[in-house]
């Protein structure tokens, strides 16, 4: 799934720990986590979560201290 955007969400209310999630997003209201149904097939998110990891490693903390519009 591509989006126009990436969006993240940080949750911690659910579980006693923090959790992050980045997802392809197209307007506000694909924020809104009410009616998200649980995926049966975990494999989409796990690819997903490969590539994530890997254009993280591939950027690293020098490009991305760079490239952050805030610092």
């Amino acid at each position: 799934m591509d989006g126009p955007r990436a969006g993240l969400v940080i949750t911690g209310f659910e579980v006693p720990h923090l959790h992050m999630h980045v997802a392809p997003v197209w307007d506000m209201s694909d924020f809104d986590v009410s009616n998200v149904e649980p995926e049966e097939d975990q494999s989409a998110s796990d690819e997903a979560a490969v590539k994530l990891r890997a254009a993280l490693l591939e950027l690293g903390p020098e490009q991305a201290r760079d490239t952050n519009p805030l610092s």
